[in-house]
């Protein structure tokens, strides 16, 4: 699963390079806007993800509050400062090259569910082959 998170990271970067870049060769306007609104997506739903549940362990629903650290408060941050980041990149991206608005919402529709699939899809392909225990 590492090798697939550096996958994933190596994306994201090429990405947000591409989206700021003018590479005749490679300017895709409808698969840019795809890519970029999905990783904004992506990222977003992380961060939300994240940050609901450190109100649910300041409620006491799930864990406590002594277990949010200056380390986890700071990851959350991270991750929401790079979903802004994306969707700086993303409004940009499409507002620059005037692309429609379908491709923007295939983007973040599709990126998470593609991303869900991929990450029960992987484990589930491993585990078959062997090359993961079942526990």
């Amino acid at each position: 699963m590492n090798w697939l998170v550096i996958g994933f990271k190596t994306l994201g970067a090429a990405v947000a390079l591409l989206s700021v870049a003018n590479i005749p060769k490679l300017h895709l306007p409808a698969l840019m806007t795809m890519l970029v609104w999905g990783a904004f997506a992506t990222l977003g739903l992380y961060a939300l993800g994240s940050v609901t549940q450190a109100l649910g362990m300041i409620s006491g629903f799930a864990g406590t509050a002594d277990q949010i650290n200056l380390a986890g408060v700071g990851y959350v941050f991270m991750f929401l400062l790079a979903a802004a980041g994306y969707g700086f990149l993303a409004v940009s991206y499409s507002r620059r090259y005037g692309t429609r608005r379908i491709y923007a919402v295939l983007g973040v529709v599709g990126a998470p569910v593609v991303l869900g699939l991929i990450l029960i899809a992987v484990p589930m392909l491993l585990f078959t082959l062997g090359l993961i225990p079942a526990s």
